[in-house]
């Protein structure tokens, strides 16, 4: 008794030590959830944030895009400009295909002035000696020396070529005194369009007749009614200087392959067809040769060039009709001269300087635009859930943490307070078996029901428990599935507006994609704090489950435990405590309750099975029916001292106690055979408690 009531102490002592720790634990899970709340609530708040740094992202990533296009189109027009230096350079350079010119004879010139006759020592000094210097001044340019197709030349390389030849034939004219030659782009597509008519009727104005005459001009070519078929509604007519146009043609003999060319080879044979119209001119007239030097009109000329290598001059004069006259300057190509060429170049260089350094500039502001959209870019890692969501998880894991061990404290609270009730009930159980054991088994029995029941009911709980469990497994599941899908699309949707951003540096027409991936980009991280914060209410809701389902398994193990300690009381009060031998009859009608050092004894006597007496001494008898009559025997010490035995004078039927040793079973209530059965076994049982805590204590101290 003493011991279990020190043991009783020692649990409320413990018990009192696990209620501090769990209040102590209780405050720091207040804490962490308090935290939990607060990152919450700062990813809420930075959602606005983050919708601030992407409005301010597009806003920069537009101002880059217009820079980089306005950088592009000033390394435009430096390219352009380059270019045309280039041209002018190679123009004025000796080295890089100068405008060929010739020193004129004078004698040549009075002739076609019509001041002299042509006589043999001219025309000898001509052929053999000025024309083919001529020919020969031709320097080729590097810068021409790329192919080129003559049925499909550039507008830019038709007035190239048109600006060569009239440099040539101005080069001419200006030892004459004679108007200086114009080209426009009109008169250029006159000539182009003759070129090909000629290709078309497979006319060769070289090309010898049978009164040994050249072919001369191909008059289908030239009244063709496609030459009207312009976008500057000119009609044009053939015929003299009363006529819109007039042709010549510069008969070149050479190897000109027209379908493998190079722009030198297009302005050497235009060389050749000068030479052969002005030094080698085969009409009587020389009508060739002065329409060249312009001492018979021709202000504006068009240039081309046939399949059979021959050169055609159309020519026209200012005296058409206005409208003609108009249409041609709306049009004109400039024709520089040396002074000019110069003038040209300083132009240029001066302008390519400063184009040069605009783009320096708009290299710059591309540059620091560029590091504003990074500096953006980073703002929104820095502010978006992401960041945040790291210290939520982190405080989440340290909640979930100092939950599991408040719940560990309450369920040791548990025991410990289930240990003491254990420990009270065995001092009660003790007490109560004492004062009146029927009762007592009686409401043992009836708590066994009780928890059995009670235990039914856990057992149902446990298994709700465990579906609801299951469902919130499956949905915390299926939110990570969707998260990490979210986040492989968001990871798509940036590699592809990274493309498109790099595609639109260098493409205008990149701008409609580049929104819609940006707008791509934008859904996806919006659907990702969605899913994220999706997946942490599951998380939430998860945890519960999981909690719910481990309180329900501690209470259905503590039930258990109650249960078999219920059980175990039972046996141990009405079984256990007298194990051997089960009849009194086995017992020889007596219970030894002590010993003293002369080796008497004080016993219980039982009657004997199918005995009517007992034998034993009366003067060392006590009679007794019921308990209560050995306990008024305990509390008469005389009559304990004087007497070693304890007659129960009730039989005890050995049928039932043969039962209860073949079945192991307690007896059930209500049952008449049992209560005979049940009332010996109380006497048995409390004969030997009695023995134990007083009879046998009293004697040995006698």
């Amino acid at each position: 008794m003493d011991n279990q009531q020190h043991q009783i102490s020692n649990d409320k002592n413990q018990v009192s030590q696990d209620q501090t720790n769990i209040n102590n634990t209780q405050n720091e899970v207040k804490q962490d959830q308090a935290n939990v709340d607060q990152d919450k609530q700062n990813i809420d708040n930075n959602s606005q944030k983050v919708k601030d740094d992407q409005a301010k992202l597009d806003q920069d990533q537009a101002k880059l895009n217009q820079a980089q296009q306005t950088q592009q189109n000033d390394q435009n027009k430096v390219n352009d400009t380059q270019k045309q230096l280039d041209k002018v350079n190679s123009q004025i350079n000796n080295q890089g295909g100068s405008v060929p010119t010739t020193q004129v004879p004078q004698d040549y010139i009075d002739v076609l002035e019509g001041k002299k006759q042509m006589d043999w020592d001219t025309a000898d000094n001509i052929m053999d000696n000025v024309g083919p210097a001529f020919k020969d001044s031709f320097v080729p340019s590097s810068s021409d020396d790329y192919h080129v197709d003559p049925s499909n030349l550039t507008q830019d390389q038709k007035n190239e070529l048109n600006i060569y030849a009239a440099q040539i034939i101005n080069g001419i004219r200006q030892q004459f005194g004679t108007t200086p030659v114009k080209t426009n782009e009109a008169i250029i597509d006159l000539a182009d369009q003759v070129a090909k008519n000629y290709n078309s009727d497979n006319f060769n104005s070289q090309k010898m007749e049978d009164n040994g005459i050249g072919a001369g001009h191909d008059a289908n070519a030239l009244g063709n009614q496609n030459l009207n078929d312009n976008p500057y509604g000119i009609t044009w007519t053939r015929g003299s200087q009363d006529k819109e146009f007039f042709e010549c043609i510069g008969n070149a003999s050479n190897t000109f392959d027209y379908n493998n060319c190079t722009m030198n080879d297009l302005k050497h044979q235009i060389l050749l067809g000068i030479v052969g119209d002005f030094y080698n001119d085969t009409d009587p007239n020389l009508n060739h040769a002065k329409a060249i030097a312009g001492l018979s009109g021709g202000t504006y000329v068009g240039t081309s060039i046939d399949k059979y290598g021959n050169v055609h001059f159309e020519f026209s004069d200012d005296n058409v009709e206005q409208s003609v006259k108009d249409a041609m300057n709306k049009t004109n190509v400039s024709i520089p001269s040396d002074s000019d060429l110069q003038n040209q170049k300083s132009e240029l260089e001066n302008q390519l300087s400063q184009q040069k350094q605009q783009v320096e500039q708009d290299k710059q502001t591309v540059q620091d635009l560029q590091n504003q959209v990074n500096a953006d870019k980073e703002q929104i890692k820095n502010d978006t859930p992401t960041a945040l969501q790291q210290k939520l998880e982190q405080d989440q894991k340290k909640l979930a943490d100092d939950q599991a061990k408040l719940s560990q404290l309450q369920n040791t609270l548990n025991n410990d307070q289930t240990k003491l009730s254990q420990d009270q009930a065995k001092l009660k159980d003790l007490q109560e078996a004492l004062s009146d054991p029927q009762a007592y088994l009686q409401k043992a029995q009836d708590k066994v029901n009780s928890t059995k029941t009670t235990l039914d009911n856990a057992n149902k709980d446990l298994s709700d428990k465990q579906a609801t469990l299951d469902q919130a497994t499956k949905t915390y599941n299926d939110s990570v599935d969707k998260l990490n899908q979210l986040k492989q699309q968001l990871a798509n949707d940036q590699a592809k507006l990274k493309q498109l951003q790099q595609t639109g540096n260098d493409y205008a027409n990149a701008d409609k994609a580049l929104q819609e991936a940006q707008d791509a980009y934008n859904n996806a991280v919006k659907d990702l704090n969605d899913a994220q914060s999706q997946m942490n209410a599951d998380s939430d809701t998860l945890a519960k489950a999981q909690q719910a389902y481990i309180d329900a398994q501690n209470k259905l193990n503590e039930l258990e435990t109650i249960l078999k300690n219920d059980e175990k009381t039972i046996t141990t009060v009405d079984v256990q405590w007298i194990k051997h031998p089960h009849t009194t009859a086995e017992m020889g009608n007596e219970v030894v309750l002590g010993s003293s050092k002369q080796n008497t004894s004080t016993a219980v006597t039982m009657p004997a099975v199918n005995s009517e007496s007992s034998s034993v001494d009366e003067a060392n008898t006590v009679h007794a029916d019921t308990v209560s009559a050995v306990k008024e025997a305990q509390a008469e010490e005389a009559t304990v001292k004087e007497a070693d035995v304890i007659h129960f004078t009730t039989p005890a039927p050995t049928s039932i106690a043969k039962q209860e040793a073949k079945e192991n079973t307690l007896p059930q209530m209500g049952d008449n055979n049992s209560k005979a059965t049940l009332w010996g076994e109380i006497s048995l049982a409390m004969a030997g408690i009695l023995g134990m805590l007083g009879l046998a204590k009293r004697k040995r101290h006698e």
